[in-house]
């Protein structure tokens, strides 16, 4: 069994992306291992240095969606606007056509909604 001291898990961790698989990796340890050092007594400070990892590991995605709307990839542009813009009208709506009546019950859609059986 390998034993995590600060040192090695700050450096296992460092570049990780904050992903406990590949953490344990690094420290030969496995992920029930890992986990079990995080929840240690004592150690509470790890949670918030993983979540540091995470943080720039989502900078680093970030900055590659900049990459390549700047190089009009246009799976990147629709994936930005499609989230980032929102606010701004760029959204995804469904149209549907139908030659015959359709009656629709809001209640019921309301209702279904609740309770997850919805849209």
């Amino acid at each position: 069994m390998v034993k995590i001291t600060k040192t090695k898990f700050i450096n296992a961790v460092n570049g990780s992306g904050g992903i406990i698989t590949a953490i344990g990796k690094r420290l030969g340890a496995s992920r029930i291992a890992v986990h079990a050092y995080i929840k240690k007594p004592g150690n509470e400070w790890t949670r918030e240095y993983l979540d540091q990892e995470k943080e720039k590991f989502i900078d680093l995605a970030e900055a590659g969606l900049l990459a390549n709307v700047r190089k009009k990839d246009m799976g990147a542009i629709k994936y930005t606007l499609s989230t980032l813009g929102k606010k701004r009208g760029y959204v995804e709506k469904s149209e549907i056509e139908s030659t015959s009546k359709v009656t629709v019950n809001m209640k019921d859609l309301v209702s279904n909604t609740e309770e997850g059986d919805g849209l």
